[in-house]
């Protein structure tokens, strides 16, 4: 049987009348509620904490599973113990397009198993995107569940996981889950703080056991981009004061000299400015594109 878990973090809809409903029609639905909300990153840790299964699989509650996509995972798990197994996902903008997308047929043909924590990573198959993983949950129940970046609870202990475990780990090159893409997580410039945290995530690895001269490489070539990041945040709201200043300071260090005063130089000229300029070369880009 599969079990669904449901962990209302202190939400203040009707969420408790809704999985009420739910729970009449059926008997595998377990619902708990904080009394607080507790952030993001306990609220998928407790989550875990109060299933009972062999394997779990946390999902947003704007995320959606293909059709027959439970029942493959269920197949696959049954015959193959991994400790992790992961898969692609398509993204949807509108709930039509996820309605659409979701019921097609699964393609059970590319699956690949890996030995090695490393290569499984480098070639992208243990993304930082949520709902992409169902983990053993044996395995996860013995990580170090109290140092994480925010937001990245659920992507560190997995790491951690499969860096620790012998079992193999397996990745399918289907898109089994539709990932609701609107883009609402850079609002107020917030995208800055995901980029720094997702380096952060990067440095920790280095300490998990993975090859720390790829991560190295990785992490100097990824924190150059640090001041494209900033103009997007900035274009989205960031307040620009002198805290925020210094935590880019102390967290991207690694670009080195000339991008952090070039960052300095991005981060004084006011938002107005940079969303001024972003609207004019959008409206040039659109009418050049009219006009072709």
């Amino acid at each position: 049987m599969v079990e669904i878990v449901i962990s209302d973090n202190a939400s203040t809809d009707n969420t408790t009348e809704i999985v009420s409903n739910f729970q009449k029609k059926y008997n595998n639905i377990k619902y708990v509620r904080n009394d607080t909300n507790v952030g993001p990153d306990e609220n998928y840790i407790h989550s875990v904490l109060k299933a009972n299964g062999t394997y779990g699989w946390l999902m947003g509650d704007d995320d959606f599973i293909v059709q027959g996509g439970i029942s493959f995972v269920v197949d696959f798990l049954q015959q193959n113990r991994v400790s992790v197994f992961t898969f692609d996902s398509k993204p949807f903008l509108h709930l039509e397009d996820a309605t659409q997308r979701k019921n097609c047929s699964i393609d059970t043909s590319d699956i690949s198993f890996f030995s090695s924590h490393d290569e499984f990573f480098q070639k992208g198959y243990c993304v930082g995107i949520l709902c992409m993983t169902v983990f053993d949950r044996e395995l996860w129940l013995k990580t170090d569940r109290t140092q994480y970046s925010p937001g990245w609870s659920y992507y560190e202990i997995e790491l951690q996981m499969i860096a620790q475990s012998s079992l193999k780990m397996a990745h399918a090159s289907y898109p089994l889950v539709i990932v609701r893409e609107d883009c609402a997580w850079v609002k107020d410039g917030m995208e800055l703080f995901t980029f720094i945290n997702s380096n952060n995530v990067t440095k920790k690895m280095m300490t998990f056991g993975y090859d720390t001269v790829t991560l190295s490489e990785s992490l100097f070539k990824n924190s150059k981009r640090i001041v494209i990041i900033l103009l997007r945040a900035k274009g989205n709201g960031l307040d620009c004061n002198v805290k925020n200043l210094k935590y880019i300071y102390s967290n991207v260090r690694e670009a080195g000299f000339f991008y952090l005063c070039l960052t300095t130089l991005v981060y004084v000229i006011p938002n107005s400015a940079i969303r001024a300029v972003r609207d004019i070369k959008k409206f040039i880009l659109n009418k050049k594109h009219f006009v072709l």
